[in-house]
């Protein structure tokens, strides 16, 4: 037994290692060193590589990501569809982080250009490759158009209904209804169609998706009022209201007549266009092509000025973004035709610094000198209360050009010249903004079921019966003048086929022209 108080020695496991403490963790690292320096200077030279190696990987990443956004930036100024569907193609494989937004991009571009098979290949990439892709509602609704317009309506109902499965929240999700209506109507489901059509007004109200329904309900009323006098009298039955026994209170209660006679009492043109003023000069719309610009720099403050001075109705203005997300009016993507200094690029990479310091002045003549690129905000400025502005959409974003005329209360004094997305999402965002389409005379039926209120087609497309569909659909037609004819032929043809208003690059002439007749 030990004695008392002296603890018992443990007995070592093996006899012939002498126990002792245990060491720390540090002590017991640096002898594995000592022991083992060859396995630590290695493993330590692999964990430093693989760091290094990572942080190569992500500053690649990021500058591949900041390389293929410069060339997707590069591909969008490409003007002709089928050339910039190419370009989008050939980014779509290797692309990156923004392969999602190329393959959308390429398959939008495609349909534009009619080339269906790309666009689907396109679609299909990115439903199939990234389900969970913002873009990917839009594209499965794309393949619905795409088999729309080879007639094959039940798959294209197939399609659309699949969004709003999928994605019922969506934007896209929201708008379907409209899609399968036009396809059950087809089909000769006129009841499903009706349904549809009614559930789109529900569903997504105020927007234009609810206008095109509402157009169709209208439509379908006409040529089948038997489907819909049933629904009427049994929603009459049991909801018919009891007479008040007032005179008065009676009248108040039936559907009142002063707004169809306060329309009556505003001209018949600016009715159909929404709300517009009506023409100052003989009854046709003027629009000062990128301002009043003979022998002034065209679309800067001072041509806009001068269409006020002459009393156009309206002054077109090309909108584009610098480089640092401002706006600025400049018809030409890039800047070299407007200074005489050797200045060139593109506008979308100049900031806005960099294009206020350009002359765009004395090319036009030496009184001109220091003439300065026009903001959006000044341009406002300056048309508010005085002029219409024609917006014509070059490159740039909705929704913020959207706010500035809501700040300054213009929406209804604007029209806006965009491609068919730009114009959905104006209406989505501003519903009492007037969009005008641009279609040939082949797609105006269709353009014509979005219940457009102007439609402004250039010169070529025109025609009588062109004139007389927009008219019955209830729109107001603009077109751009013959800008290669110099004499009043092609305003002559243009007021017999009986349009509401003419793009000039004449605007005094043509001011002078209208008050001869």
């Amino acid at each position: 037994m030990p004695e008392k108080g002296k603890s018992r020695k443990k007995r070592a496991i093996h006899p012939e290692i002498e126990h002792e403490e245990p060491k720390s963790g540090f002590a017991a690292l640096g002898d594995s060193i000592k022991e083992n320096p060859v396995v630590y200077i290695v493993g330590g030279a692999f964990i430093v590589l693989c760091a290094l190696a990572g942080l190569l990987y992500n500053v690649g990443v990021a500058g591949k990501e900041e390389a293929v956004a410069a060339q997707l930036a590069e591909a969008l100024k490409t003007e002709d569809p089928a050339l910039r569907a190419a370009e989008l193609e050939r980014m779509a494989d290797d692309a990156g982080s923004l392969t999602p937004d190329v393959l959308y991009l390429w398959g939008e571009t495609a349909f534009d250009a009619e080339d269906f098979g790309k666009a689907r290949a396109a679609f299909e990439r990115l439903r199939t490759e990234y389900p969970e892709s913002t873009h990917t509602p839009d594209a499965v609704e794309g393949l619905g158009f795409i088999a729309e317009n080879e007639e094959n309506y039940q798959q294209a109902l197939a399609t659309y209904k699949e969004v709003i499965e999928k994605w019922p929240g969506s934007f896209a999700g929201r708008r379907q209804e409209l899609n399968i209506g036009r396809c059950e109507e087809r089909l000769g489901n006129l009841e499903e169609a009706i349904n549809s059509y009614q559930s789109q007004m529900v569903v997504f109200p105020g927007s234009h998706v609810a206008a095109s329904a509402e157009t169709a309900l209208s439509r379908l009323e006409q040529a089948h009022p038997e489907l819909f006098a049933a629904a009427a009298s049994e929603a009459a039955e049991g909801d018919e209201p009891a007479a008040t026994g007032s005179e008065e209170a009676d009248q108040a209660a039936a559907p009142a007549d002063d707004a169809s006679a306060d329309t009556a009492a505003t001209t018949e043109k600016g009715n159909m266009a929404g709300g517009l003023p009506a023409p100052n000069q003989g009854g046709v719309y003027v629009v000062a092509h990128r301002g009043a610009h003979e022998g002034i720099p065209e679309n800067s403050l001072a041509a806009y000025e001068k269409a006020i001075e002459l009393g156009a109705d309206f002054v077109e203005v090309d909108v584009r973004i610098t480089k640092d997300g401002d706006f600025v009016s400049m018809h030409n993507d890039t800047v070299d035709k407007y200074v005489t200094d050797g200045a060139t690029g593109d506008v979308a990479d100049l900031t806005l610094e960099e294009l206020r310091a350009l002359d765009i002045g004395s090319r036009v003549g030496p009184e001109w000198a220091g003439t300065r690129v026009p903001t959006f905000d000044e341009i406002l400025d300056v048309c508010k209360d005085k002029i219409g502005i024609y917006l014509d959409l070059k490159q740039a974003p909705v929704a913020p050009l959207v706010e500035k005329l809501k700040a300054r209360g213009m929406e209804r004094r604007v029209v806006w010249y965009a491609g068919a997305h730009e114009l959905a999402e104006l209406q989505d965002l501003c519903p009492e903004c007037v969009g005008m389409p641009d279609c040939d005379e082949a797609n105006l039926p269709q353009v014509l079921e979005q219940k457009p209120r102007v439609v402004a087609p250039v010169w070529r497309r025109l025609s009588q019966s062109y004139v007389e569909k927009c008219h019955e659909a209830g729109a107001i037609v603009i077109v751009d003048e013959d800008f290669s004819v110099q004499d009043t032929s092609c305003w002559e043809q243009a007021l017999a086929w009986g349009v509401d208003g003419i793009q000039t690059d004449r605007p005094a002439e043509l001011i002078e022209f209208l008050k001869s007749r």
